[in-house]
Protein backbone atom coordinates (compact mmCIF):
# COMPACT_ATOMS: atom_id res chain seq x y z
CA UNK A 1 0.00 0.00 0.00
CA UNK A 2 1.41 3.67 -1.02
CA UNK A 3 -0.39 6.01 2.04
CA UNK A 4 1.10 9.02 0.33
CA UNK A 5 -0.55 8.26 -3.73
CA UNK A 6 -4.18 7.65 -1.94
CA UNK A 7 -3.61 10.68 0.02
CA UNK A 8 -3.16 12.38 -3.36
CA UNK A 9 -6.12 10.69 -4.63
CA UNK A 10 -8.40 11.40 -1.66
CA UNK A 11 -6.80 15.22 -2.76
CA UNK A 12 -7.51 15.23 -6.23
CA UNK A 13 -3.50 15.97 -6.47
CA UNK A 14 -3.34 14.59 -10.76
CA UNK A 15 0.75 14.89 -10.00
CA UNK A 16 1.12 13.09 -6.98
CA UNK A 17 -1.30 10.16 -6.99
CA UNK A 18 0.71 7.51 -8.92
CA UNK A 19 0.70 3.86 -9.06
CA UNK A 20 3.51 1.37 -10.61
CA UNK A 21 2.57 -0.77 -13.70
CA UNK A 22 4.10 -3.16 -15.49
CA UNK A 23 1.50 -2.68 -18.39
CA UNK A 24 2.60 0.76 -20.54
CA UNK A 25 0.06 3.40 -21.30
CA UNK A 26 0.53 2.57 -24.71
CA UNK A 27 -0.49 -0.72 -24.34
CA UNK A 28 -3.56 0.82 -22.36
CA UNK A 29 -4.39 2.94 -25.05
CA UNK A 30 -4.18 0.44 -27.66
CA UNK A 31 -6.32 -2.37 -25.69
CA UNK A 32 -3.44 -5.03 -25.50
CA UNK A 33 -1.54 -6.59 -22.75
CA UNK A 34 2.45 -6.33 -23.11
CA UNK A 35 1.93 -9.63 -21.29
CA UNK A 36 1.19 -11.30 -23.80
CA UNK A 37 3.33 -12.17 -27.00
CA UNK A 38 6.40 -11.42 -25.34
CA UNK A 39 6.50 -14.87 -23.17
CA UNK A 40 4.81 -13.91 -20.51
CA UNK A 41 7.23 -11.80 -18.98
CA UNK A 42 6.08 -8.27 -17.80
CA UNK A 43 8.01 -5.61 -19.14
CA UNK A 44 9.67 -3.10 -17.21
CA UNK A 45 7.71 -1.47 -14.00
CA UNK A 46 6.43 2.04 -14.78
CA UNK A 47 4.65 4.80 -12.92
CA UNK A 48 1.58 5.96 -14.53
CA UNK A 49 -0.61 9.05 -13.59
CA UNK A 50 -4.23 8.10 -13.59
CA UNK A 51 -6.04 11.03 -13.04
CA UNK A 52 -3.76 12.80 -15.97
CA UNK A 53 -4.37 9.88 -18.44
CA UNK A 54 -8.34 9.39 -17.24
CA UNK A 55 -7.72 13.52 -18.10
CA UNK A 56 -6.18 12.91 -21.76
CA UNK A 57 -9.01 9.72 -22.01
CA UNK A 58 -12.12 12.33 -21.38
CA UNK A 59 -10.65 14.92 -24.00
CA UNK A 60 -9.95 12.26 -26.60
CA UNK A 61 -13.89 11.79 -26.22
CA UNK A 62 -14.32 15.11 -26.58
CA UNK A 63 -12.79 15.69 -29.78
CA UNK A 64 -14.29 12.35 -30.88
CA UNK A 65 -17.46 13.41 -30.54
CA UNK A 66 -17.18 16.50 -31.78
CA UNK A 67 -15.69 15.50 -34.94
CA UNK A 68 -18.85 13.87 -35.70
CA UNK A 69 -20.71 16.20 -34.89
CA UNK A 70 -19.30 18.18 -37.47
CA UNK A 71 -19.43 15.38 -39.79
CA UNK A 72 -23.07 15.13 -39.82
CA UNK A 73 -23.51 18.71 -39.54
CA UNK A 74 -22.26 18.58 -42.98
CA UNK A 75 -24.02 16.21 -44.78
CA UNK A 76 -27.46 17.69 -43.22
CA UNK A 77 -28.97 20.44 -45.38
CA UNK A 78 -30.78 22.89 -43.32
CA UNK A 79 -30.97 26.86 -43.24
CA UNK A 80 -28.16 28.65 -41.00
CA UNK A 81 -30.85 30.79 -40.07
CA UNK A 82 -32.41 27.92 -38.73
CA UNK A 83 -29.26 26.92 -36.59
CA UNK A 84 -29.31 27.06 -33.04
CA UNK A 85 -27.26 29.34 -31.15
CA UNK A 86 -26.36 26.12 -28.59
CA UNK A 87 -25.87 22.90 -28.20
CA UNK A 88 -26.42 20.58 -25.59
CA UNK A 89 -24.53 17.08 -24.59
CA UNK A 90 -26.02 14.50 -22.17
CA UNK A 91 -23.02 12.52 -20.24
CA UNK A 92 -24.19 9.63 -18.45
CA UNK A 93 -21.46 7.56 -16.45
CA UNK A 94 -20.11 6.65 -12.99
CA UNK A 95 -18.39 9.21 -11.01
CA UNK A 96 -14.65 9.11 -11.65
CA UNK A 97 -15.02 9.53 -15.83
CA UNK A 98 -17.91 12.31 -15.11
CA UNK A 99 -15.78 14.03 -12.92
CA UNK A 100 -13.02 13.69 -16.17
CA UNK A 101 -15.63 14.62 -18.86
CA UNK A 102 -17.10 17.37 -17.36
CA UNK A 103 -13.91 19.07 -16.58
CA UNK A 104 -12.63 18.64 -19.67
CA UNK A 105 -15.89 20.05 -21.20
CA UNK A 106 -15.51 22.87 -19.49
CA UNK A 107 -11.93 23.42 -20.13
CA UNK A 108 -10.77 22.74 -16.39
CA UNK A 109 -7.73 20.35 -15.28
CA UNK A 110 -6.95 17.38 -13.67
CA UNK A 111 -7.06 19.80 -10.36
CA UNK A 112 -10.79 19.95 -10.82
CA UNK A 113 -10.54 16.26 -9.69
CA UNK A 114 -12.90 16.01 -6.74
CA UNK A 115 -14.62 19.46 -7.03
CA UNK A 116 -17.89 17.79 -8.25
CA UNK A 117 -19.03 14.52 -6.91
CA UNK A 118 -20.83 12.76 -9.53
CA UNK A 119 -22.76 9.45 -8.65
CA UNK A 120 -23.11 6.21 -10.42
CA UNK A 121 -24.93 6.88 -13.58
CA UNK A 122 -25.53 10.30 -12.52
CA UNK A 123 -26.73 12.84 -15.58
CA UNK A 124 -25.39 15.80 -16.24
CA UNK A 125 -26.44 18.22 -19.33
CA UNK A 126 -24.13 20.60 -20.97
CA UNK A 127 -24.57 23.61 -23.05
CA UNK A 128 -22.06 24.60 -25.61
CA UNK A 129 -21.85 27.67 -27.85
CA UNK A 130 -22.06 26.93 -31.66
CA UNK A 131 -21.03 28.84 -34.72
CA UNK A 132 -23.09 29.48 -37.80
CA UNK A 133 -22.10 26.07 -38.70
CA UNK A 134 -23.26 24.47 -35.69
CA UNK A 135 -19.35 23.26 -34.82
CA UNK A 136 -18.72 23.89 -31.08
CA UNK A 137 -16.70 27.23 -29.64
CA UNK A 138 -14.36 26.39 -27.09
CA UNK A 139 -15.38 24.87 -23.85
CA UNK A 140 -19.12 24.17 -22.57
CA UNK A 141 -20.18 27.68 -20.88
CA UNK A 142 -22.34 25.89 -18.73
CA UNK A 143 -23.72 22.49 -17.23
CA UNK A 144 -26.64 21.15 -14.59
CA UNK A 145 -26.73 17.91 -12.74
CA UNK A 146 -29.94 16.08 -12.77
CA UNK A 147 -30.29 13.56 -9.36
CA UNK A 148 -31.97 10.62 -10.26
CA UNK A 149 -35.15 10.48 -8.40
CA UNK A 150 -35.01 8.48 -4.69
CA UNK A 151 -30.96 9.25 -4.34
CA UNK A 152 -29.75 11.17 -1.55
Amino acid sequence: SHPESWAAWKAGDPHAFTVESSISSSSLAEGTDEHNGNGGNPSSTSLRYPLLELWERAQRVWDEIHAMEEDCMKTTSSSSSLLPETSSSLIVCHGSLGQALLGTAMGRDATFFGEVEIPNCGIVQLEWMVDHNNVHVGDAHSWEWFPLSGSA
